[in-house]
Protein backbone atom coordinates (compact mmCIF):
# COMPACT_ATOMS: atom_id res chain seq x y z
CA UNK A 1 0.00 0.00 0.00
CA UNK A 2 1.02 3.75 -0.77
CA UNK A 3 2.25 5.64 1.75
CA UNK A 4 2.16 10.11 1.68
CA UNK A 5 2.50 12.56 4.12
CA UNK A 6 -0.35 15.35 4.63
CA UNK A 7 -0.75 18.03 2.05
CA UNK A 8 0.88 20.58 3.34
CA UNK A 9 -3.18 22.61 3.62
CA UNK A 10 -3.64 20.09 6.40
CA UNK A 11 -3.57 21.47 9.97
CA UNK A 12 -3.75 19.57 13.08
CA UNK A 13 -4.85 20.84 16.06
CA UNK A 14 -2.99 20.08 19.14
CA UNK A 15 -3.27 19.97 22.85
CA UNK A 16 -0.60 20.03 24.90
CA UNK A 17 0.04 20.25 28.98
CA UNK A 18 3.29 19.81 30.08
CA UNK A 19 4.60 18.81 34.04
CA UNK A 20 4.51 22.08 36.22
CA UNK A 21 7.81 23.15 38.00
CA UNK A 22 9.22 21.10 40.70
CA UNK A 23 7.60 18.09 39.06
CA UNK A 24 10.20 15.59 38.16
CA UNK A 25 10.05 14.62 34.16
CA UNK A 26 9.10 11.33 32.76
CA UNK A 27 11.39 10.17 29.98
CA UNK A 28 9.34 9.85 27.28
CA UNK A 29 6.24 11.93 26.34
CA UNK A 30 2.61 10.79 25.78
CA UNK A 31 1.11 11.19 22.00
CA UNK A 32 -3.04 10.37 22.37
CA UNK A 33 -4.80 9.29 19.53
CA UNK A 34 -8.69 9.49 19.52
CA UNK A 35 -11.50 7.31 17.53
CA UNK A 36 -13.71 7.98 15.30
CA UNK A 37 -16.62 10.80 15.88
CA UNK A 38 -13.85 12.28 18.24
CA UNK A 39 -11.06 14.46 18.28
CA UNK A 40 -8.14 15.69 20.57
CA UNK A 41 -10.96 17.46 22.83
CA UNK A 42 -11.77 14.06 24.38
CA UNK A 43 -8.50 13.56 26.41
CA UNK A 44 -8.31 17.63 27.58
CA UNK A 45 -10.31 17.48 30.48
CA UNK A 46 -9.03 14.44 32.34
CA UNK A 47 -5.81 12.31 30.85
CA UNK A 48 -3.61 15.32 29.63
CA UNK A 49 -3.69 17.78 32.78
CA UNK A 50 -3.65 14.26 35.18
CA UNK A 51 -0.46 12.85 33.00
CA UNK A 52 1.28 16.18 33.52
CA UNK A 53 0.97 16.65 36.82
CA UNK A 54 2.63 12.67 37.14
CA UNK A 55 5.46 14.22 34.89
CA UNK A 56 4.74 13.20 31.72
CA UNK A 57 4.52 15.96 28.37
CA UNK A 58 0.89 14.52 27.28
CA UNK A 59 0.13 15.53 23.73
CA UNK A 60 -3.34 15.15 22.13
CA UNK A 61 -3.87 15.95 18.49
CA UNK A 62 -6.91 15.36 16.18
CA UNK A 63 -6.87 13.73 12.66
CA UNK A 64 -7.49 15.85 9.77
CA UNK A 65 -11.61 16.88 9.79
CA UNK A 66 -11.67 16.47 13.30
CA UNK A 67 -12.24 18.56 16.24
CA UNK A 68 -10.43 22.02 15.53
CA UNK A 69 -7.94 20.22 12.08
CA UNK A 70 -8.69 21.49 8.60
CA UNK A 71 -10.12 18.85 6.15
CA UNK A 72 -13.75 18.81 7.32
CA UNK A 73 -14.68 19.54 3.70
CA UNK A 74 -12.74 16.38 2.32
CA UNK A 75 -13.42 14.35 5.44
CA UNK A 76 -15.74 11.98 3.93
CA UNK A 77 -13.76 10.18 1.81
CA UNK A 78 -10.40 10.55 4.15
CA UNK A 79 -8.63 7.25 3.86
CA UNK A 80 -6.71 5.03 6.61
CA UNK A 81 -3.62 5.64 4.53
CA UNK A 82 -4.57 9.97 5.82
CA UNK A 83 -5.15 9.25 9.41
CA UNK A 84 -1.92 7.41 9.12
CA UNK A 85 0.27 10.06 7.77
CA UNK A 86 -1.32 12.66 10.17
CA UNK A 87 -0.24 10.25 13.25
CA UNK A 88 3.47 9.84 11.47
CA UNK A 89 3.63 13.45 11.09
CA UNK A 90 2.48 14.25 14.74
CA UNK A 91 4.79 11.40 16.18
CA UNK A 92 8.04 12.66 14.25
CA UNK A 93 6.61 16.60 15.95
CA UNK A 94 6.38 15.22 19.39
CA UNK A 95 9.89 13.30 19.43
CA UNK A 96 11.45 16.61 18.28
CA UNK A 97 9.66 19.00 20.48
CA UNK A 98 10.18 16.97 23.54
CA UNK A 99 13.59 15.38 22.84
CA UNK A 100 12.42 11.49 23.24
CA UNK A 101 10.06 9.41 20.94
CA UNK A 102 6.60 9.00 22.47
CA UNK A 103 4.46 6.42 23.87
CA UNK A 104 1.57 6.53 21.66
CA UNK A 105 -1.90 5.51 23.16
CA UNK A 106 -4.83 5.11 21.21
CA UNK A 107 -8.44 4.94 21.59
CA UNK A 108 -11.27 2.95 19.52
CA UNK A 109 -9.82 3.89 16.05
CA UNK A 110 -7.00 5.62 17.05
CA UNK A 111 -5.86 2.28 19.12
CA UNK A 112 -6.19 0.37 15.28
CA UNK A 113 -3.74 3.35 14.21
CA UNK A 114 -1.31 3.00 16.27
CA UNK A 115 -1.23 -0.88 16.03
CA UNK A 116 -0.09 -0.22 12.10
CA UNK A 117 2.14 2.75 12.82
CA UNK A 118 4.50 0.63 14.92
CA UNK A 119 4.19 -2.19 12.74
CA UNK A 120 4.61 -1.00 9.29
CA UNK A 121 8.43 -0.79 7.74
CA UNK A 122 8.05 3.14 7.22
CA UNK A 123 7.32 3.83 10.82
CA UNK A 124 8.07 0.99 12.98
CA UNK A 125 10.51 1.98 15.39
CA UNK A 126 9.19 5.50 16.22
CA UNK A 127 7.37 4.95 19.41
CA UNK A 128 8.70 4.09 22.64
CA UNK A 129 6.05 2.36 23.75
CA UNK A 130 2.11 1.28 22.86
CA UNK A 131 -0.98 1.61 25.02
CA UNK A 132 -3.91 0.21 23.45
CA UNK A 133 -7.08 1.54 24.87
CA UNK A 134 -10.68 -0.54 23.69
CA UNK A 135 -8.96 -0.30 20.24
CA UNK A 136 -10.49 -1.79 17.15
CA UNK A 137 -8.33 -5.39 17.02
CA UNK A 138 -5.76 -6.28 14.73
CA UNK A 139 -8.29 -7.75 12.25
CA UNK A 140 -10.25 -5.00 12.23
CA UNK A 141 -14.02 -3.67 12.25
CA UNK A 142 -15.56 -6.64 11.38
CA UNK A 143 -15.34 -8.25 14.45
CA UNK A 144 -16.62 -5.31 16.68
CA UNK A 145 -19.47 -4.81 14.19
CA UNK A 146 -20.85 -8.30 14.44
CA UNK A 147 -20.55 -7.75 18.53
CA UNK A 148 -22.58 -4.92 18.49
CA UNK A 149 -25.01 -6.46 15.90
CA UNK A 150 -25.54 -9.32 18.15
CA UNK A 151 -25.42 -7.52 21.72
CA UNK A 152 -27.47 -4.20 20.54
CA UNK A 153 -28.51 -3.53 17.31
CA UNK A 154 -30.77 -0.64 17.62
CA UNK A 155 -27.19 0.72 19.01
CA UNK A 156 -25.61 -0.17 15.88
CA UNK A 157 -28.42 1.00 14.14
CA UNK A 158 -28.24 4.62 15.04
CA UNK A 159 -24.45 4.68 14.21
CA UNK A 160 -25.35 4.27 10.71
CA UNK A 161 -27.28 6.61 11.19
CA UNK A 162 -24.73 9.14 12.52
CA UNK A 163 -21.89 7.88 9.76
CA UNK A 164 -24.68 8.83 7.12
CA UNK A 165 -26.05 12.15 8.24
CA UNK A 166 -24.09 13.43 11.70
CA UNK A 167 -24.74 13.01 15.04
CA UNK A 168 -27.98 14.99 14.76
CA UNK A 169 -29.31 12.30 13.13
CA UNK A 170 -29.63 9.83 15.70
CA UNK A 171 -31.26 9.32 19.22
CA UNK A 172 -29.01 10.81 21.78
CA UNK A 173 -29.98 8.17 24.69
CA UNK A 174 -29.11 5.25 22.10
CA UNK A 175 -25.83 6.96 20.96
CA UNK A 176 -24.53 7.47 24.78
CA UNK A 177 -24.93 3.69 24.83
CA UNK A 178 -21.83 3.55 22.50
CA UNK A 179 -19.35 5.28 24.78
CA UNK A 180 -21.14 4.96 28.17
CA UNK A 181 -21.82 2.06 30.76
CA UNK A 182 -25.94 1.46 31.19
CA UNK A 183 -27.45 3.36 33.60
CA UNK A 184 -25.30 6.38 33.10
CA UNK A 185 -26.72 9.98 33.93
CA UNK A 186 -27.65 11.92 30.72
CA UNK A 187 -26.46 14.98 32.87
CA UNK A 188 -22.93 13.04 32.63
CA UNK A 189 -23.25 11.97 28.83
CA UNK A 190 -24.99 14.49 27.09
CA UNK A 191 -22.30 17.19 27.41
CA UNK A 192 -20.06 14.66 25.85
CA UNK A 193 -22.13 13.51 22.70
CA UNK A 194 -22.60 16.90 22.12
CA UNK A 195 -18.90 17.13 21.00
CA UNK A 196 -19.45 14.13 18.52
CA UNK A 197 -18.41 14.93 14.70
CA UNK A 198 -18.86 13.54 11.53
CA UNK A 199 -16.38 10.76 10.42
CA UNK A 200 -15.00 9.94 7.30
CA UNK A 201 -17.09 7.58 5.50
CA UNK A 202 -14.23 5.33 3.68
CA UNK A 203 -11.96 4.47 6.67
CA UNK A 204 -14.09 2.74 8.36
CA UNK A 205 -14.97 0.09 5.14
CA UNK A 206 -11.28 0.08 5.14
CA UNK A 207 -10.27 -0.59 8.21
CA UNK A 208 -13.19 -4.01 7.87
CA UNK A 209 -10.70 -5.50 5.33
CA UNK A 210 -7.64 -3.84 6.27
CA UNK A 211 -4.52 -6.54 7.01
CA UNK A 212 -3.66 -7.47 10.52
CA UNK A 213 -0.54 -5.87 11.30
CA UNK A 214 2.72 -8.42 11.48
CA UNK A 215 3.25 -8.13 15.50
CA UNK A 216 6.77 -8.88 15.33
CA UNK A 217 7.91 -5.20 14.51
CA UNK A 218 7.05 -4.71 18.51
CA UNK A 219 7.94 -7.61 20.26
CA UNK A 220 10.10 -5.63 22.17
CA UNK A 221 8.27 -2.68 22.49
CA UNK A 222 6.67 -2.40 25.81
CA UNK A 223 2.92 -2.74 24.85
CA UNK A 224 -0.59 -2.96 27.31
CA UNK A 225 -4.16 -3.31 26.07
CA UNK A 226 -6.82 -2.12 28.29
CA UNK A 227 -10.93 -2.18 27.75
CA UNK A 228 -13.96 -1.94 29.38
CA UNK A 229 -16.33 -4.74 30.77
CA UNK A 230 -19.41 -2.95 29.59
CA UNK A 231 -18.11 -1.87 26.64
CA UNK A 232 -20.62 -2.62 23.56
CA UNK A 233 -18.37 -2.41 20.72
CA UNK A 234 -15.37 -3.78 21.93
CA UNK A 235 -15.94 -6.59 24.07
CA UNK A 236 -13.82 -7.64 26.69
CA UNK A 237 -12.72 -11.10 24.71
CA UNK A 238 -11.72 -8.77 21.92
CA UNK A 239 -9.31 -7.06 24.59
CA UNK A 240 -8.00 -10.37 25.59
CA UNK A 241 -7.50 -11.10 22.56
CA UNK A 242 -5.01 -8.52 21.29
CA UNK A 243 -3.11 -9.12 24.51
CA UNK A 244 -2.95 -12.33 23.24
CA UNK A 245 -1.98 -11.40 19.60
CA UNK A 246 0.70 -8.56 20.60
CA UNK A 247 1.64 -11.33 23.37
CA UNK A 248 1.30 -8.55 26.25
CA UNK A 249 -0.61 -7.85 29.10
CA UNK A 250 -4.29 -6.83 29.11
CA UNK A 251 -7.03 -5.38 31.91
CA UNK A 252 -10.58 -4.90 31.97
CA UNK A 253 -12.08 -2.71 33.90
CA UNK A 254 -15.17 -4.46 34.85
CA UNK A 255 -18.07 -1.34 35.26
CA UNK A 256 -16.62 0.77 32.63
CA UNK A 257 -17.71 1.47 28.74
CA UNK A 258 -16.00 2.47 25.97
CA UNK A 259 -15.03 5.80 26.57
CA UNK A 260 -12.38 5.00 28.92
CA UNK A 261 -10.57 8.31 29.04
CA UNK A 262 -13.62 10.28 30.07
CA UNK A 263 -16.46 8.26 31.59
CA UNK A 264 -16.81 7.79 35.31
CA UNK A 265 -14.02 5.60 36.40
CA UNK A 266 -11.50 6.78 34.47
CA UNK A 267 -9.01 7.40 37.15
CA UNK A 268 -8.51 3.82 37.36
CA UNK A 269 -7.72 3.93 33.74
CA UNK A 270 -4.99 6.54 34.11
CA UNK A 271 -3.47 4.80 37.61
CA UNK A 272 -3.27 1.39 35.88
CA UNK A 273 -1.22 3.11 32.99
CA UNK A 274 0.98 5.41 34.82
CA UNK A 275 2.01 1.92 36.94
CA UNK A 276 2.38 0.53 33.94
CA UNK A 277 4.45 3.28 32.19
CA UNK A 278 6.80 3.55 35.58
CA UNK A 279 7.37 -0.31 35.52
CA UNK A 280 8.34 0.00 32.11
CA UNK A 281 10.79 3.51 33.06
CA UNK A 282 8.63 5.11 30.37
Amino acid sequence: MSQSGPSPSVRLEVLKADPPPGVERRPNPLLFVHGAFAGAWCYRPYFLPWFAARGWAARAFSLRGHGNSSGAESLASASVEDYLADLAVMVERVSEDCGAPPVLVGHSMGGFLVQHHLTRPATQGTGAGMILLAAVPPSGLWGPSLHMMMSDPWLLANLGMVQLAGPGAAVASVVARALFPPGTDPRVSDPWLALLGAESRRAPLEMLAWPAPDPTPVANLPRLSLGGGADSFVSSRMVAATGLYYNCAHHVFPDMGHGLMFTPGWQAVATTMADWLRDHDL
